[in-house]
């Protein structure tokens, strides 16, 4: 056999390769964008302004910016053409509040939103720091007890130290 005959045979098996890659990944892509459109609705303990004050915080760590928008708190990543990720919180008549995420501009390229993964991120980051805050928020504090537990740490770690020393 010569070159050009095994290039012949090895070109079209290539390109079905490709094609099967191509396919793969705008599948998955397809799914993200599904998976980013539907947000995220958190049921919290914590009083919606608080709620609010945190999703603002952990904004203002990531490179988002303020626009406008349909929530109490609207962001877009700083650089151009990514999504913006809106903030809503509303008070529950029982007490707390359900927060809402969701994406709430974004810009297409064949069906597949660009970018989703830069909001899903941000959407799921505000959402475990909401929820680990919201772990903490009805606990009572005591003081006292959390200095005893530290300086109990803190001398077994010294004595663990001047063993190893010794």
């Amino acid at each position: 056999m010569t070159i050009q005959q095994a290039m012949l045979f090895a070109a079209p098996s290539a390109l079905a390769g490709l094609a099967i890659l191509w396919w793969t990944t705008h599948v998955m892509r397809r799914r993200g964008t599904a998976r980013v459109r539907d947000g995220i609705c958190l049921e919290l303990a914590m009083p919606p302004a608080w709620a609010l004050d945190l999703a603002q915080a952990q904004f203002a760590v990531a490179d988002w910016t303020p626009v406008d928008g349909d929530g109490a708190l609207n962001r877009q990543h700083r650089l151009p053409g990514r999504p913006g990720v809106s903030v809503e919180a509303v008070a529950l008549p029982e007490g707390g509040c359900e927060v809402h995420l969701w994406m709430s501009s974004w810009t297409l390229r064949g069906g597949i939103v660009r970018y989703a993964g830069v909001a899903r991120r941000q959407m799921h980051a505000l959402a475990q720091v909401l929820r680990a805050a919201d772990l903490s928020y009805d606990k009572p504090v005591r003081p006292a007890q959390h200095a005893a537990d530290v300086l109990d740490l803190l001398m077994t770690r010294q004595s663990a130290r001047d063993a190893s020393a010794a």
